[in-house]
């Protein structure tokens, strides 16, 4: 027990001295000079995807103006509350038919219906 105990402290601190021996802040940084001048260079442009399940909840955010049945309304309002992922999508994207929006109004109204 005692040997092993040994050992361990042994690697320890032998790991340790290693690590402090060999720790990148010990390192030299390498100095580079910047260019001089103007530059022409754009960082690129972020490819802007959502996922499926997201746009499903920004469309039915979106629908629920064109729900005709004020409960049903408000319901929903209270349960699509953040509008940051809509807010993102429109910054990328055009707004969504109102037809379409109109059909995804009607099938919010069955499925809160149904429930």
């Amino acid at each position: 027990m005692k040997r092993a105990l040994s050992i361990a402290i042994t690697a320890t601190v032998l790991l340790g001295a290693a690590a402090a021996l060999f720790h990148p802040g010990n390192a030299a940084i390498p100095l580079v000079q910047a260019a001089e001048g103007p530059f022409k260079v754009r960082p690129p442009k972020r490819a802007y995807s959502i996922s499926p399940g997201d746009y499903d909840y920004v469309i039915d955010q979106l629908a629920i103006p064109y729900i005709k049945d004020k409960k049903i309304r408000d319901d929903y309002a209270k349960t699509h509350w953040c509008w940051t992922l809509a807010m993102d999508y429109l910054q990328h994207n055009p707004e969504p038919d109102p037809a379409l929006l109109k059909k995804r109004a009607e099938r919010l109204v069955a499925r809160y219906r149904q429930d």
